[in-house]
């Protein structure tokens, strides 16, 4: 598992990586993001296959969201990476960390229910 680094990030030629630039663009900078968000991704070799990332906040609350390639899913990763993300979020001083899923995924709301590893 790696924290998201945008600097080193965008210096690897990571198969996936393009879609975690997409999913920080809201923050507007790599330092915005660096102060007050954060993320994660595990990767296999040269593919990022799972990653966590902060969305928004409001003063003490933060929103988070997950991705898995569909290649690695059941395996566990979603749940490693958001596991990492939301300790993150509470060391950087949130006191709520909210999750933000359709209702039909089916995968995301039960990494949501699950007790963190």
């Amino acid at each position: 598992m790696e924290m998201v680094d945008l600097k080193v990030l965008r210096h690897k030629n990571y198969v996936n990586a393009d879609k975690i630039y997409d999913w920080v663009e809201a923050w507007g900078s790599d330092e915005h993001l660096d102060k007050a968000g954060c993320g994660c991704y595990i990767r296999y070799q040269d593919t990022i296959v799972s990653w966590s990332i902060s969305d928004c906040y409001a003063r003490d609350r933060i929103a988070v969201g997950i991705h898995t390639d569909s290649s690695y899913r059941k395996m566990g990763l979603a749940n490693k990476a958001a596991s990492a993300v939301v300790q993150s979020c509470f060391d950087k001083g949130y006191n709520i960390v909210e999750w933000l899923c359709v209702s039909t995924d089916v995968g995301s709301k039960a990494i949501a229910h699950r007790k963190p590893d």
